[in-house]
């Protein structure tokens, strides 16, 4: 009988459809995280350098397991060299090894869009030699 559930098929678990469901999700703030965060990767080689503090670090519960990372929002106050102080927010993947690294209160170096400031990116090569 087709109304009869007891009856039906499934082709998985309810465990498995709600893991299925869960990493669906997960692929939707992936896919928002990226398209955030792809268009200032020029930035890394073009960007100016400054240094930042980072004041929250704001995980966005969107794990990259493949790569060993977590995505968070990085608020810190940038200090360009010889301009004023301000307040800016930057996507970023971390690895899992370097989280402590790039938590609230450490100094961090990043790389600003001199156009417009908000546009600001994790150095990547400089941030390597900061202690863990």
């Amino acid at each position: 009988d087709p109304a009869d559930p007891s009856q039906m098929l499934y082709e998985c678990t309810e465990a498995e459809r709600v893991a299925r469901a869960a990493e669906e999700q997960l692929e939707v703030g992936r896919g928002q995280f990226n398209a955030i965060a792809e268009p200032l990767e020029p930035l890394r080689t073009a960007g100016a350098p400054a240094e930042a503090l980072i004041v929250l670090a704001e995980d966005l519960g969107l794990p990259y397991p493949r790569r060993q990372s977590t995505a968070m929002r990085l608020h810190v106050d940038v200090t360009p060299p010889g301009a004023a102080t301000y307040r800016a927010a930057i996507p970023a993947l971390i690895t899992v090894t370097s989280l402590g690294k790039y938590s609230a209160g450490r100094r961090v170096y990043v790389r600003v869009d001199p156009r417009d400031p908000q546009r600001v990116v994790l150095d990547s090569e400089r941030n390597r030699s900061l202690p863990a």
